[in-house]
């Protein structure tokens, strides 16, 4: 940690210059991953993993990951998810993991399940009628289940159980040897696709949401002592009799934030936020060599609004993910959602943001009171006895998706 101390003649204060330290920076390696047919600039970053990257200028993230080739024995291709912020990611990360632990992996165990006891009961000496039509039931269930494979594996197994089901060989006779050795190589497709394809990308998912995380709370630390600082600078700013002697201290003070901002800038859900607190920093640097007060002050009010605007930014992307997950998990809770709703409105009521360059309060507070109707006509839906699906909570996630990237 390097210091420099500078005293003023007039002034016994000493000033410490510190520099910032942050663990996740872009690297200047290109990488140009393809994208919807067009080849996008992005940069590695440092203390992530390679499969992460995040694009020049814009800030979006690109996950890599790995797609079958069209015909078996292809080699498979190299394929992108784009995440539009750091927010977007980290829930589409924990949501990956999370539902393939709540959906994907007891789904492929039920139909293991299912076609373990078809190839028993087949295996008997003696099948009578409602054996085989229970073996047939269960068939069609696991095709049902199945009704578009993506992987080579899960086609095998419905090829396999397509044959099955007419409880028929190929000569069309009742063959129940036949029938019970066709749902030996399902079973083994299943548990690769189990073992492989699936439980071998939760250590990724778990690898990658736990830097995503890291990234955040560097950010967020950030954010609560930037918060803290600029609230002291408005008040010695404010004071006219004495402001001028925290015209140096606040100077030095200024540089090592704007060092900060700009650590954070490439990340996508920073971007925007940390060019424009950037502008407000220099404007209010120029201002103290000039002992423009004024200005000075006006800059530092706005960087005040901007932090307390933008702390809002997680508590939305968490409450979005905490009801993504209960619905996984088949979970509602309407009070909790719509008090921390209130508190988020109550917040941003108190919010002057007359000098943003880009208003937010007037689009923020209509897309947090959707968000709030929505759920409520989903508990409607409820009441009433009706299916609920996801399209059923589209609106209130869009709600919140579009409160969230706003800020």
């Amino acid at each position: 940690m390097g210091h420099r101390f500078r005293t003023l003649a007039t002034e016994k204060t000493i000033y410490r210059k510190e520099h910032v330290v942050f663990l996740f920076k872009v690297e200047p390696r290109k990488v140009w991953p393809r994208y919807q047919g067009r080849s996008i600039r992005t940069h590695p970053i440092t203390g992530l993993t390679n499969r992460i990257l995040v694009a020049y200028g814009t800030g979006d993230f690109y996950v890599q990951y790995w797609e079958e080739g069209k015909e078996r024995g292809d080699d498979k291709v190299r394929r992108w998810r784009r995440f539009g912020d750091i927010w977007s990611l980290h829930r589409g990360l924990r949501l990956a993991r999370e539902g393939t632990i709540l959906k994907r992996i007891p789904t492929i165990e039920e139909l293991q399940r299912l076609c373990t006891e078809a190839n028993l009961q087949l295996s008997r000496r003696d099948v009578g009628p409602d054996a085989l039509q229970d073996v047939k039931r269960k068939m069609l269930a696991v095709l049902r289940e199945l009704h578009h494979p993506k992987t080579h594996a899960l086609k095998d197994v419905v090829t396999q159980v397509e044959c099955v089901i007419p409880l028929r060989d190929s000569r069309g006779r009742l063959n129940l040897g036949a029938l019970a050795a066709r749902l030996v190589p399902v079973k083994n497709r299943l548990f690769v696709e189990r073992l492989s394809d699936i439980t071998g990308w939760l250590g990724h998912y778990a690898h990658w949401e736990q830097d995503i995380a890291v990234l955040q709370q560097l950010a967020g630390g950030f954010l609560t002592d930037l918060e803290r600082k600029v609230n002291r600078w408005v008040a010695d700013i404010s004071d006219v009799a004495g402001w001028r002697s925290h015209q140096v201290e606040l100077s030095v003070a200024l540089a090592l934030d704007v060092e900060h901002l700009k650590q954070l800038e490439p990340f996508g859900g920073w971007t925007n936020w940390a060019r424009a607190c950037t502008t407000d920093f220099e404007r209010a640097r120029t201002a103290l060599h000039r002992a423009d007060r004024d200005t000075t002050l006006t800059a530092l009010r706005r960087l005040q609004w901007s932090v307390a605007v933008k702390r809002l930014q997680k508590e939305i992307s968490d409450l979005l993910l905490d009801i993504q997950l209960d619905q996984l998990e088949g979970n509602f809770f309407l009070d909790d959602y719509s008090g921390r709703i209130d508190r988020l409105l109550d917040t941003v009521a108190g919010i002057n943001d007359a000098d943003f360059r880009h208003p937010v309060v007037s689009e923020l507070t209509p897309h947090l009171r959707g968000a709030n109707s929505a759920l409520v006509g989903v508990l409607s839906l409820m009441a009433d006895g009706k299916p609920v699906s996801q399209k059923s909570f589209k609106p209130a996630y869009d709600h919140l998706r579009s409160a969230c990237a706003m800020l």
